[in-house]
């Protein structure tokens, strides 16, 4: 069995060493050198039965190596990418792929695109479609069985990098918006440097739709806010389902630790913007049930919204998480909202192989505890101690 045969990149220079098992079976590269391919294919034993011919940086030969012929040839600047590997042995292991889509949290549509593009990279059918859903040609097997490997690899070698066995400095660059940062604040900064030893954190604030750009940009590489979906390759985690509270000062509305929608609405609420999940949530919920919002006031700043709040110059409807220190220090009061309960789901967004990343060094589970203690415990009343908030 033959594992490597070699073909060229841009720079004819420089040659990629590729692993493949029979004739027009290959995969990943790794660099090699062209002063490096005699001793190569001598160890190979194997030897290549026309010249090399190098046009444009592309390479097209015949190499026999072990007794197999491979031709290869093509275009430069394909890539192989360990998103598309793992989509295809969730296919090929799913025989769907509505069932892959679904355990993969993407599209049908998009799955299939996916597939559709690494069949073009790869020259060669690999999925068999048919009423009972899809199966891998042989083709498909062969790129399968290389594909598990390579993935199982890589997260060996995650493990340890992880396990210690290289110090690799990594930086997760965050952005939230105003009511996530205020529940991470800088509790988030000093776990991430306690427990994930090596990493580096950048918090940066937004609104949601600035920060999915940068998301998509690349300038970031987590976004945490409410209500996010998952597009195209971005992958989205719900930590839970927010109930937003009836927020006053203590001496604004005494009384029942509950306040119907209605009565909240007739309030002089204020809200910090109109792109905030707050003002969103409310009007939302206000057309549906065909209220009007009386206070309508809004503020470019939530420390100015808290600080009108504090001062008791308003009143407004939001996440716990956003006043829950003004709450224990006895400045603000909070009441559960009857009748309609607005929620909304606390959401990170990340591109696959990223959100995998962060669950594997335990980025994912430190943002959901630290943000789950930020949960509204409506027993606490309107003067809780901190050990009283779950």
């Amino acid at each position: 069995m033959c594992e490597h045969t070699v073909v060229d990149t841009a720079d004819p220079r420089r040659m990629f060493l590729l692993p493949i098992r029979g004739a027009g079976d290959w995969l990943f590269p790794g660099f090699l050198s062209l002063a490096a391919l005699p001793p190569v294919l001598t160890l190979l034993g194997g030897q290549l039965s026309c010249p090399l011919r190098i046009s444009n940086g592309c390479l097209m030969k015949n190499l026999r190596v072990g007794g197999l012929q491979a031709a290869l040839g093509g275009t430069c600047g394909m890539h192989l990418s360990l998103r598309q590997l793992s989509y295809l042995v969730a296919v090929i292991d799913a025989g769907s792929l509505t069932r892959a889509a679904d355990s993969l949290n993407v599209t049908p549509t998009s799955l299939s695109l996916q597939m559709k593009h690494l069949e073009e990279m790869v020259g060669a059918r690999l999925l068999l479609r048919h009423s009972r859903g899809v199966s891998a040609t042989e083709a498909g097997s062969i790129v399968c069985d290389h594909a598990r490997d390579i993935l199982s690899r890589v997260s060996e070698l995650e493990h340890f990098i992880l396990g210690g066995g290289i110090a690799a400095p990594r930086a997760l660059r965050v952005g939230a918006v105003p009511a996530v940062t205020r529940m991470l604040g800088i509790e988030v900064i000093a776990a991430a440097a306690q427990t994930l030893k090596g990493t580096t954190l950048h918090l940066s604030e937004g609104w949601s739709g600035d920060l999915l750009e940068k998301l998509a940009a690349g300038a970031l590489d987590f976004v945490i806010a409410y209500d996010l979906d998952p597009y195209d390759d971005i992958e989205v985690v719900t930590f839970f389902e927010d109930e937003f509270v009836f927020i006053c000062h203590p001496d604004r509305h005494p009384g029942p630790a509950e306040i119907d929608l209605a009565d909240a609405l007739t309030s002089d609420l204020v809200f910090y913007g109109q792109s905030s999940v707050s003002w969103r949530a409310v009007t939302e919920v206000a057309a549906q049930r065909n209220l009007p919002v009386h206070g309508d006031r809004e503020v470019q700043s939530i420390d100015v919204w808290r600080g009108l709040l504090c001062r008791g110059l308003g009143t407004s409807v939001g996440p716990f998480g956003s006043v829950r220190d003004e709450v224990l220090r006895g400045e603000l009061s909070v009441k559960r909202l009857s009748g309609s309960p607005i929620m909304r789901p606390v959401t990170m967004a990340a591109r696959h192989e990223t959100l995998a990343m962060g669950r594997r060094i335990g980025f994912v589970d430190l943002v959901s505890d630290l943000i789950g203690a930020t949960r509204p415990d409506f027993s606490i009343g309107d003067r809780a101690e901190p050990d009283a908030v779950a």
